[in-house]
């Protein structure tokens, strides 16, 4: 059997000597003898025995049952009671006391031997018990998302009670500094410490602390003026004797530290483990913390590069389409001219033309940029569903048909169930069935498009687009609304086009409050109530 220190609480000297023997004869080291109730918890704060022998009928105030009791919840040591009666009163009182067994004096040597195996059985599986508790809180602490302080604190008051420090702190390494910082110890020896240079952030890595967290390995010292490791404490220190000390490791990388000092008993492999498993969540706990900082940062990297995303397009689309709308201007002064020749004027359409797309390309780019930095307002006016969407929308396909003969016919659906006039933004309602007749009519070559609308019920319309054109394969239809994206490489080379009108209208349906399914999109904004 291991040997334990044990304190013995007994008021008769005879019986108490009787059993210090006994429990040195089986290799144990009796480490006091009191006589009172009161003696036995202060003995038992002051050496930190692993198991107290305690008379049930101590002559003084405290009874032993009561400092049975104390102790038990105080320092969480192990009691076992002896005595020379047997009332089930006495005994029942003792059994709430939380006590780890019983004796009846004269004690047996042999039962001796089993109540100090069984009380130490008990006090392991209590101390597995808490350890488990206590590490499953802080993982529901971290999995909740708690602040690193909170959790900081958290992990050293548990360390120092498990394994009865007094001191201790708990500390994470800045990613941008590299410099350890320890807001724990404010808390707990700030007033204490007597330092004229106190600090909880640390730039060099000194003395058993810094020695750790070089060599990512952890100590235990129960006499640190012979460690060897050790350069003594800084004057004005708080006194240090004992020292236990794991770092906080994710995988490979060091996060941080956990040091705690001075326990009232030496420190045991088992203090070691408890501090090492506190280190391991502690480790996670600073990389969730690290990580979420990351996210921040990227967050407003990636915010600020919006908007000097957008405030550059804003400036360029101004600075481009100044000289452009001059030059388109002058073009057409120039196109009035009856004076030029048949093959001047194809010149200057062609490249009235190529201005046109231009123009086109820089007020999608434009709208694009607006509409991903969120700064895209629509509005809601009343109007003409016939007049101001489907008349305009009509007029702009046939100009995108020129040149297509009469191989492709038009059908338009107009629905006769609509009110007058409906609330909508007007201009974007109809940008969206321009940009998606404009992909038909670059697409098609015979056949023909159909465009339309429903009632799909009072407060919504259904709008939708069909034609005999190219056709998308099925696995890209979901791609070609997505910026700059095409069906296939060559499309660009064969009809032309940016990739940009279809990923604008879908953006322009799911602000307006809309649904899109591939050509087809459902609008709830659109009130089809009669405006007067």
């Amino acid at each position: 059997m291991k040997n334990y220190t044990i304190l013995i609480a007994e008021d008769d000297g005879i019986t108490a000597f009787t059993l210090k023997q006994k429990l040195e004869r089986i290799g144990h080291t009796v480490l006091s003898i009191v006589a009172t109730g009161e003696k036995a918890i202060k003995e038992t704060e002051r050496l930190s025995p692993d198991l107290v022998f305690m008379d049930i009928k101590l002559e003084d105030e405290i009874c032993g049952i009561e400092a049975a009791r104390e102790i038990r919840k105080r320092l969480r040591i192990p009691v076992v009671f002896i005595t020379a009666h047997s009332e089930g009163k006495l005994l029942e009182n003792a059994i709430e006391a939380d006590s780890s067994g019983f004796l009846f004096k004269p004690v047996d040597e042999k039962d001796l031997f089993v109540a100090i195996k069984t009380a130490m059985a008990r006090a392991e599986m209590e101390r597995k018990s808490r350890v488990n508790a206590v590490l499953s809180e802080i993982s529901r602490e971290i999995i909740a998302c708690r602040s690193l302080n909170d959790i900081s604190y958290h992990i050293l008051e548990e360390g120092k009670k498990l394994t009865g420090s007094r001191f201790g702190f708990v500390g994470y390494l800045d990613q941008k500094t590299g410099n350890f910082i320890a807001t724990t110890l404010t808390r707990d020896v700030w007033d204490i410490c007597k330092m004229q240079d106190k600090t909880h952030e640390f730039k060099e890595f000194k003395d058993l602390w810094g020695w750790v967290l070089e060599n990512k390995k952890s100590i235990l010292t129960n006499n640190l003026t012979t460690d060897p490791r050790s350069t003594g404490v800084p004057r004005g220190h708080i006194p240090i004797d004992k020292f236990l000390l794991a770092p906080a490791m994710a995988g490979d990388q060091l996060m941080g530290q956990i040091a705690l000092a001075n326990s009232n008993r030496d420190y045991t492999d088992k203090d070691l483990d408890v501090v090492e498993n506190l280190a391991g969540l502690y480790a996670l706990a600073v990389q969730q913390f690290q990580f979420e900082e990351m996210i921040i940062r990227e967050k407003e990297r990636a915010e600020y590069a919006d908007r000097a995303k957008s405030i550059f397009l804003a400036n360029m689309s101004h600075e481009i389409r100044t000289p452009l709308n001059l030059i388109m201007g002058f073009l057409e002064l120039v196109l009035s001219e009856e004076s030029i020749s048949a093959e001047n004027r194809d010149y200057l359409k062609t490249a009235h033309e190529s201005g046109k797309l231009l123009l086109t390309l820089i007020n999608d780019i434009l709208d694009l940029s607006k509409i991903e930095s969120g700064k895209f307002k629509m509005e809601e006016t009343p109007c003409s569903l016939k007049e101001e969407i489907f008349t305009p929308v009509e007029s702009n396909l046939k100009v995108l048909l020129k040149g297509k003969n009469n191989d492709v016919k038009v059908i338009q659906k107009y629905p006769s169930d609509i009110e007058e006039y409906i609330l909508c933004d007007p201009f974007r309602l109809t940008q969206v069935l321009n940009n998606l007749l404009s992909n038909s009519a670059k697409f098609i070559e015979k056949g023909f498009i159909e465009y339309g609308a429903r009632l799909e019920n009072r407060n919504t319309l259904q709008f939708w687009v069909k034609d005999t054109g190219v056709g998308i394969p099925e696995e890209k239809q979901k791609e070609v609304f997505e910026p700059f994206t095409q069906a296939e490489s060559g499309i660009t080379r064969r009809y032309g086009g940016t990739g940009l009108g279809l990923a604008i209208a879908k953006r322009l349906v799911e602000i307006m409050g809309g649904e899109r399914n591939n050509c087809m999109f459902y609008n709830p904004l659109l009130s089809c109530k009669k405006v007067t």
